[in-house]
């Protein structure tokens, strides 16, 4: 009883985080439904800012999805949260601490890779992802690290992988005691495609969907999403969180030295 009640006090807390981490992608979930609007050349019958609102309802749901899965599901399939379960067993800052250097070492290692493949195919992307070499925004620094760092690694690992590994466990290994690794390296690339995925809407709303920008798509979403679920498996849902962050820091800084020479 007393394991579900500070569950629910973590899963309040990180409610209250991905709120306001929703809340940071108004500006830009604003501007995309504006330059629908003029595209499509069509009349809302709504205010643009009520119909933004309610377009964040559906990352919301998500999030709540994902926190309730991981919640119900996580211990069952051996994954686990600093803030779920090690902060319940009172072990704060060995689960402070639990792969902190494996996220950020991943998090270099994914950021230098994706601003290293625009590089390399510059002539070939369209304008839009020229922005690799122009001066990065803080705001778009703020809004990829807690909504990209925090609220989609929920969403992916900590819910959808964590279902994925259940599944494939109780469908076909119901006989094992446990989930075995093919239960968790099927979940990884599975929950990696479904993140790249996720991806489109945005892509498209930038840019045609050439088959260039299909395969920076996947490769560069579905890389992040391997090393993400390889470090939730091998660590804990933070240390995912912590290399998304850092791919974000990395690459922000990255941009910034090549604006400027």
């Amino acid at each position: 009883m007393m394991m579900m009640q500070k569950s629910w006090k973590s899963f309040f807390l990180y409610f209250g985080i991905g709120i306001i981490s929703i809340a940071t992608i108004y500006p830009v979930q604003k501007r995309a439904i504006v330059m629908a609007i003029e595209n499509e050349n069509v009349q809302l019958s709504l205010p643009v800012e009520v119909v933004t609102i309610l377009s964040l309802m559906n990352p919301l749901f998500l999030l709540v999805i994902g926190l309730l899965l991981g919640m119900f599901l996580a211990d069952k399939v051996q994954l686990t949260s600093f803030l779920f379960r090690n902060w319940e067993k009172g072990s704060f800052l060995t689960g402070l601490t639990k792969g902190w250097k494996q996220g950020i070492g991943s998090g270099l290692a994914l950021g230098i890779f994706m601003i290293s493949f625009d590089v390399l195919l510059r002539p070939w992307l369209p304008e839009v992802f020229q922005s690799s070499f122009e001066q990065p925004q803080l705001y778009d620094l703020l809004m990829a690290i807690l909504y990209g760092g925090i609220v989609e690694e929920i969403m992916m690992r900590w819910g959808l992988m964590t279902l994925f590994v259940f599944f494939i466990w109780k469908l076909f290994f119901r006989r094992k005691s446990t989930p075995p690794k093919y239960a968790y390296i099927i979940a990884i690339v599975a929950s990696a495609f479904f993140f790249s995925i996720g991806h489109y809407g945005a892509t498209a709303t930038l840019t045609e969907m050439t088959p260039l920008v299909w395969i920076r798509m996947f490769i560069l979403n579905g890389a992040g999403g391997i090393v993400f679920g390889w470090l939730y498996w091998k660590f804990q849902l933070e240390t995912a969180m912590i290399a998304h962050i850092f791919t974000h820091i990395t690459m922000f800084i990255i941009t910034m030295i090549l604006s400027i020479i």
